[in-house]
């Protein structure tokens, strides 16, 4: 398989989990299978700033080891984690200019 179809398959895989486990809330992943990382970003709070997960030689453990870090960005700022969550107590939370939740670099509410 090459490279990008590998990215391609595992984003796609990661993300499905994400939304499966947390349906609320926006996700992104964005992986680097040279450099053996994948990064989630809960849209919501930061496209920029995300959690770094190093890839396993098990896809499943890769994707057990994303929706936890999924659920310690929502912990980090007091988002709900329930499936029936709504959207709202994210876009309660202060807002910079450019879009990003303040403080989002450190993964502090205010």
């Amino acid at each position: 398989m090459s490279q990008v179809a590998r990215e391609s398959h595992l984003e796609a895989e990661v993300g499905r989990a994400l939304i499966k486990a947390y349906p609320a809330r926006n996700w992104l992943v964005d992986s680097d299978v040279p450099n053996r990382v994948l990064t989630v970003h809960c849209t919501d709070i930061s496209a920029r700033w995300g959690m770094v997960v190093h890839l396993t030689r098990s896809n499943r453990e890769t994707v057990r080891r994303s929706v936890r870090a999924g659920g310690e960005i929502l912990e980090r700022y007091r988002l709900s984690r329930q499936r029936q969550a709504s959207n709202d107590d994210a876009l309660s939370l202060p807002h910079q200019i450019n879009g990003e939740v303040r403080h989002a670099p450190r993964g502090e509410r205010q």
